[in-house]
């Protein structure tokens, strides 16, 4: 039987190589043993985000896009109650970088994690927070750096990724902001999510930023407002998606998962509708807003009675402890009740 010669790739580079480019780590062995990714956060089973890898959390202004990254941080770090998701370490540290909000509103997000983890209002060591709103844009990436190098995370979070850079739609910024989230993830063997909105015209992620940010990640979680809940989408995932599912904000101000039949594509209706009758801080009694409805729709008694029901059922309207109804109004961070 003739014998079968291997052919040694990495010592033909190492011999041949007339580059500065060292090419042996990058070259592929078919018979090198390789470990597979190493998941930090799942969701039923379903890898959302493994090591060296990173994902980008999408959507418009007012999505709710805040309460899924704090609770996407507090599964990492062992939360019971963070809309599904399960980190699978038992320690290991969570950098959060907030470039968006002030110190008052990063601190509120704080409590957020805290709350979600059931943790005292004490600083722990697996979760640093830091506001850098208030740096330039390129000492925003050097204060990452600086951090991420001292407290080697195995979780990043950066919370608004556009203000890395002066310009979201220059190529050359995009691709260093890109080529910075990839070294990162490699050089210090961590996962990363970072934020960006998405356009009001198209729902695409903003920019040439947001194009190689959904490119290059192993996936994009999108959140959409619909009503009173937000449903999340991933989107372009390399590996076996994660599925669907929707949120609201509960009565305590933090996120919970909420089930959605076939009456959410009208939800935005009936927010519209139910606005209009139940303006903030005004309650009806079920025959006012009964006839509110009948005469703003030109509907008969049982058609008004099923749009409350409608509405009522999908969490839109709610009816206090002395039977009258009224609306919830939501309002980033400013109402928490922490």
């Amino acid at each position: 039987m003739k014998e079968v010669q291997v052919y040694d790739f990495r010592a033909t580079a190492k011999a041949e190589g007339n580059t500065e480019i060292d090419l042996q780590p990058c070259l592929i062995d078919i018979a090198e043993p390789l470990p597979d990714p190493e998941p930090l956060i799942v969701r039923n089973g379903k890898t959302v985000l493994s090591k060296k890898d990173f994902i980008t959390i999408s959507g418009a202004e007012k999505s709710r896009k805040s309460f899924l990254v704090h609770s996407l941080c507090a599964a990492f770090l062992g939360a019971d109650n963070a809309l599904g998701f399960e980190g699978t370490m038992m320690d290991g540290t969570c950098i959060l970088f907030d470039t968006e909000q002030s110190k008052p509103f990063v601190q509120l997000a704080a409590k957020r994690i805290h709350r979600m983890l059931e943790w005292e209002y004490i600083n722990n060591k697996r979760l640093i927070i830091l506001a850098l709103r208030e740096l330039s844009t390129q000492d925003r990436i050097m204060a990452i750096e600086q951090a991420t190098a001292m407290y080697k995370p195995s979780l990043i979070i950066i919370d608004g990724a556009v203000d890395l850079l002066d310009d979201f739609n220059s190529i050359s910024e995009s691709n260093t902001v890109k080529q910075f989230f990839l070294r990162l993830t490699s050089q210090y063997q961590c996962g990363l999510i970072t934020v960006i909105h998405e356009n009001k015209t198209n729902g695409f992620m903003r920019g040439n930023l947001g194009s190689f940010l959904a490119q290059k990640g192993v996936g994009v979680l999108s959140v959409k407002s619909e009503g009173n809940h937000s449903i999340v989408t991933p989107r372009s995932y390399r590996t076996l998606p994660p599925d669907e599912f929707h949120f609201m904000i509960d009565g305590t101000g933090l996120p919970e998962l909420c089930e959605v039949g076939p009456l959410a594509p009208s939800a935005s209706k009936y927010e519209t509708i139910f606005s209009d009758m139940l303006p903030e801080s005004t309650t009806l009694s079920y025959s006012e807003l009964r006839d509110k409805v009948m005469d703003k729709l030109s509907v008969k008694v049982a058609a008004a009675e099923n749009r409350i029901k409608k509405a009522t059922d999908m969490g839109i309207i709610k009816k206090n402890s002395v039977g009258r109804y009224y609306k919830e109004y939501y309002h980033e961070d400013t109402t928490l009740p922490f």
